[in-house]
């Protein structure tokens, strides 16, 4: 996968396709109630469903896939009163890269991700699958 030149997202768009100015990213949003309200597992490997819709028109990359943060040094996995603290990265991906991660492993994906080289932060990038 690309170590992309930006890490925001393209702003809120209309129908008519994405905006070109980088916002905060809003996408972790929802997640983070999921996390809390729903109990879902912020862990690397994971895929959270329909999270990117939230706040985004017509995105082709509706999930997200938890990753380790490999775009960044430094962010160590913390011990903190007894839990562990890992930080992880969500990268948008596709309906066809979901049933992917179901049928072969994020592993997998990750692979094929990074032979492509697709631009990550892109929200309406093509499926590489």
């Amino acid at each position: 996968m690309r170590s992309p030149a930006r890490y925001g997202h393209p702003s809120v768009s209309s129908s008519s396709g994405p905006a070109t100015g980088p916002s905060s990213a809003p996408s972790s949003l929802p997640a983070g109630f999921f996390v809390i309200n729903d109990g879902w597992a912020p862990e690397p490997d994971n895929v959270f469903p329909d999270v990117v819709p939230e706040h985004f028109e017509s995105v082709t990359t509706p999930h997200v896939l938890l990753v380790p943060p490999y775009l960044w040094t430094g962010l160590d996995t913390l011990e903190l009163s007894g839990k562990t603290a890992a930080f992880v990265m969500a990268v948008p991906i596709t309906e066809p890269e979901r049933r992917y991660v179901d049928e072969h492993g994020a592993d997998a994906l990750a692979d094929r991700l990074e032979d492509a080289d697709p631009d990550i932060v892109d929200l309406w990038r093509a499926s590489i699958i």
